[in-house]
């Protein structure tokens, strides 16, 4: 742990300036069974246990797709209000990153069909 000029001898004791953090740690059955400790700069500076488990994200559930039969009531509703498809089509791009109406997110369906629903009424 001891590096060049980290530690000094100050009246007798030794100290340092050096701020140290814990980065890692894991507990089992209360007991610490894996330690890390980085110094200010990044560095490991004290380890012990299994450290060396790499630390994995969650992986992200892909989105789930508008239905068929919602893919046809969209389709409907946009020829009954007499929407541009290539301007529907932007929309969809820039508001849901959806390239087609396959690709709109499930969570996204209600806000679509309420947009078609409004220029419905507009019509």
């Amino acid at each position: 742990m001891k590096n060049e000029g980290d530690f000094n001898q100050r009246g007798g004791k030794w100290t340092t300036y050096t701020k140290f953090y814990v980065s890692d740690i894991e507990i089992t059955d209360k007991k610490i069974v894996s330690l890390t400790i980085k110094d200010e700069k990044g560095r490991v500076r004290y380890s012990t246990g299994n450290t060396s488990k790499p630390k994995s994200k969650p992986k992200a559930k892909p989105a789930k797709k508008v239905t068929e039969d919602e893919i046809l009531e969209i389709e409907k509703l946009i020829s009954e209000t007499g929407i541009d498809k290539a301007k529907f089509q932007k929309w969809l791009k820039d508001s849901f990153k959806a390239s087609k109406i396959d690709d709109i997110p499930q969570v996204a369906y209600a806000k679509v069909i309420s947009v078609l629903e409004s220029k419905k009424e507009d019509k």
